[in-house]
């Protein structure tokens, strides 16, 4: 979303909001955000952004509203900005905002830019506080594409069903569409693979005719592309089982993303154009299921969970089936709280970005690395609560793999085995 829309459109709905608080009761009204700062070094591989010299463009800025217009009805957005590296650039945009309908514990409505349920922790992963970790297991909650997951248009209805000495189960369905900035990093290295394949195979069929002179390069160039969901549908289930501190849950998601461009191929030679070929793209990937299973169990100063994460696709292109996206994440987390200021944290995370090649086998037969096909992270985190408002993060990630790191990022290769370390301090307010 534009600062000119942010504008035109989340700023008048915070003064609404405020305005209708106001009318009602003061009290009703509530006011909360956060600001934080972090830094990110790696020893090997650039992650995200330029971090084998370090960096500090890793901040965020929050700030939600929240009115209580009748005793079940209740308005809020939330206003966010921040610098991920390429991403965000501290532009500021409406993260969420709905109107949310309460009619009985067992049924709610929510209508506007909603949160997604997925998994545990996607609808609460802007609240730093909440957590232990500086970053969350990036299998399952991809970073780079935190404004693409976080939040669609649509609506959702929700609940909560006792079932008495079974404990209660919390549910909800919603129907939402989003689009991708085309300045993301995700945006920009998908539609770079697609220009990278498709350029190889013009390469190839130039060469078999005698229409690439020796020492020509085929060089792509990427114009107008867009990404968005044009629908997704999910059913997020949570069962607070009877073992106090026990939950399980399950996400089921489905959703059909299409993706177009135009790639202005030019022939090569000393700087000179030989020859420009401008080739129109079109493509789409059908979701037949991304599914996310949860346990979390709290016990104490304890607190043990994980997820897995599986995402079956089909890849189409110009009608025709041409691939199957398949991908595959889990993690085991534990966390304890020594006391008020003090916790320490870990996770261990595995990703394969293709379930059906975890050896590494098809990069092997291309003569690249097969520790492209999967990427292990060992995480450790201190956590210092410097007061009720006030935290510090300090996080050491050992990693195994890059099957999640950037080619345009690390344009002279990849290491296997590098660390990556992370400082971050919020204040909450």
């Amino acid at each position: 979303m534009t600062k000119k829309l942010v504008r035109t459109i989340a700023v008048p709905m915070v003064f609404l909001l405020v305005s209708l608080g106001n009318a009602q009761n003061p009290d009703w009204i509530h006011i909360h955000g956060l600001i934080g700062q972090g830094y990110l070094k790696t020893t090997d591989n650039n992650y995200f952004m330029n971090t084998k010299d370090g960096s500090l463009e890793f901040n965020e800025i929050a700030v939600n509203f929240t009115v209580r217009l009748t005793p079940k009805l209740r308005g809020g957005l939330q206003l966010f900005s921040r610098d991920f590296g390429p991403n965000g650039n501290n532009d500021i945009f409406l993260d969420w905002g709905y109107l949310d309908y309460l009619w009985r514990d067992y049924l709610g409505l929510r209508a506007g830019k909603i949160k997604r349920p997925a998994g545990f922790y996607n609808t609460v992963r802007d609240m730093d506080a909440l957590r232990t970790f500086v970053l969350l297991p990036q299998g399952v909650y991809n970073e780079s594409m935190r404004d693409f997951t976080m939040s669609a248009q649509g609506a959702s209805v929700y609940g909560n069903i006792s079932l008495g000495l079974a404990g209660d189960l919390e549910y909800e369905a919603y129907y939402g569409v989003s689009n991708m900035d085309p300045d993301l990093t995700f945006t920009k290295e998908l539609f770079l693979n697609i220009a990278d394949d498709m350029g190889k195979g013009i390469s190839q069929q130039m060469a078999a005719t005698g229409g690439m002179p020796p020492g020509s390069v085929l060089s792509p160039r990427v114009v107008d592309p867009v990404l968005e969901m044009e629908h997704s549908e999910a059913v997020s289930v949570i069962w607070n089982t009877p073992l106090d501190g026990l939950r399980l849950g399950a996400t089921r998601m489905l959703g059909k993303t299409s993706q177009s461009a135009t790639f202005d191929f030019r022939l090569l030679m000393g700087g000179t154009t030989l020859t420009q070929i401008t080739v129109p793209f079109e493509s789409s990937l059908k979701f037949n299921g991304l599914d996310t299973y949860s346990a979390e169990y709290i016990w104490k100063n304890l607190t043990l969970g994980g997820e897995y994460m599986v995402t079956d696709g089909e890849i189409t292109t110009d009608g025709q089936v041409m691939g199957y996206r398949k991908e595959q994440a889990y993690y085991g987390q534990a966390a304890y709280r020594f006391t008020k200021w003090l916790e320490i944290g870990s996770y261990y995370s595995v990703t394969y970005p293709d379930s059906e090649d975890k050896e590494g086998d098809r990069f092997k037969a291309t003569g690249r690395p097969d520790y492209l096909a999967w990427q292990k992270d060992m995480c450790l985190t201190l956590r210092f609560d410097l007061n009720e408002r006030w935290l510090v993060k300090c996080e050491t990630h050992f990693m195994d793999g890059a099957g999640q790191l950037s080619p345009t990022l690390n344009p002279d290769g990849f290491k296997q085995n590098w660390q990556l370390y992370t400082v971050k301090t919020s204040i909450i307010f």
